[in-house]
């Protein structure tokens, strides 16, 4: 489990929701 893979994961609820895919990008920011 990289640390990598831990934002993957919440990409993809995220993803399933489509409301909070701004809260990925800004885990994207963070990386």
């Amino acid at each position: 489990f990289e640390e990598m893979n831990w934002g993957d994961i919440a990409a993809y609820s995220i993803n399933h929701d489509g409301h909070i895919l701004a809260f990925a990008e800004r885990a994207d920011d963070t990386d």
